[in-house]
């Protein structure tokens, strides 16, 4: 299973990296300074997903688990950042119409974001039970403001069913899948305190 795993996740990160470009490219054209600065950001982030994903296919068997969690890390630090600078200039955008559901779930994300950051990255290196538990879970804590950003409008309105932004989903969808694979077998959290015990 896991070398199954293996294979898939650098195809996730070509197709994720893909979607991530074409989604913002758009973004450069846009009139204000935020969607600007959040499309050139994307395409930096997209463009290190897919060098990532090549480098993993081409490399295959050669990286050694040192080097994939590196890779892991800066994927999952990028993106996180990403999504803090993008909750961010969505809320200095719409602060002037956001009531209060806008304003907890952007508040939500961009500490989500940065909270993703600050734990994941320790616990791929210092193999701690307690610190991998708590990336696990602001991990979930992290695709649960993806959703939100899906589900809810800038403003905090509820997004109808035919407003939801397919594509989105599915990036989104990508990199949950990607995060919660990175962690492994060995670093899931019931495996982890079955060691413990």
């Amino acid at each position: 299973m896991k070398k199954v795993t293996d294979i898939l996740r650098p195809n996730l990160l070509i197709i994720f990296g893909a979607i991530l470009l074409l989604y913002f490219l758009n973004w450069l054209s846009h009139g204000r300074a935020g969607d600007v600065a959040v499309g050139g950001y994307a395409i930096a982030v997209s463009g290190a997903f897919i060098a990532v994903g090549v480098l993993g296919i081409v490399l295959g068997d050669k990286l050694n688990q040192m080097t994939k969690n590196i890779f892991d890390v800066a994927c999952v630090s990028l993106f996180g950042t990403f999504m803090f600078v993008y909750f961010l200039t969505r809320t200095i955008d719409w602060s002037s119409v956001m009531g209060p559901t806008g304003w907890i779930i952007k508040i939500l994300s961009m500490v989500a974001s940065l909270a993703l950051i600050g734990l994941y990255v320790p616990s791929k290196f210092a193999k701690q039970p307690a610190l991998v538990r708590f990336a696990y879970l602001f991990s979930a804590i992290f695709c649960l403001a993806l959703l939100l950003d899906i589900l809810f409008l800038n403003s905090g309105e509820a997004n109808a069913l035919g407003g939801v932004d397919i594509i989105l989903l599915v990036a989104y969808g990508l990199f949950a899948t990607y995060l919660f694979n990175s962690f492994g077998k060995e670093e899931a959290p019931k495996q982890v305190e079955a060691k413990e015990e």
